[in-house]
């Protein structure tokens, strides 16, 4: 409750001087870790500015939707050279995600975090989801599982939207009208 977000935009760079560099006035800075390893990896990357990372767990901190997604572009006439890449679980995964960004009436700006998995060894999946308003004074959050992945979005929204998400959503469209 005493932590100030603000909103910080830019690649990895930008964002980290936001904490060690000229324009710093953050205390600390969420990041997606694989940009971290692409720009070197934490000793390349943070041990030269004097930083320290802890690696947030998703079951506490959920990321935003489908923020783990990969995907290879390929000339169209390619696209079967790439195919063993693509992975069942992790497509679902994302399309899972996707859908509640898109049920709640939400896009990529707005603070809402979910995480689908497949409950290993079974053909159940695990779908936990969280709206925020924009001021981060309002925060609903429920997880669902079952064996039917395309119907879990739609069962949790509406569960989150009957717990006070309504109000969420009414709030963070108000808000992202006047900014």
């Amino acid at each position: 409750p005493d932590v100030e977000i603000v909103n910080i935009r830019g690649n990895v760079e930008t964002r980290l001087s936001r904490i060690s560099g000229p324009s710093a006035g953050c205390s600390a800075v969420i990041l997606a870790s694989a940009g971290i390893r692409r720009l070197g990896g934490t000793d390349t990357v943070l041990k030269s500015r004097n930083l320290n990372a802890v690696r947030l767990d998703p079951s506490t901190f959920l990321p935003a939707p489908a923020q783990g997604a990969l995907m290879v572009v390929s000339r169209k006439v390619e696209v079967g050279d790439f195919a063993f890449i693509s992975n069942p679980d992790s497509e679902m995964a994302v399309r899972i995600e996707r859908q509640v960004v898109a049920r709640l009436g939400a896009d990529c700006s707005w603070p809402l975090g979910a995480w689908a998995r497949r409950r290993s060894d079974s053909r159940e999946w695990i779908l936990d989801a969280v709206i925020l308003s924009a001021d981060g004074k309002l925060r609903v959050r429920d997880s669902i599982s079952g064996e039917s992945p395309d119907s879990l979005a739609d069962v949790l929204v509406e569960r989150l939207i009957a717990k006070g998400g309504k109000k969420i959503i009414e709030v963070n469209k108000n808000l992202m009208r006047t900014t």
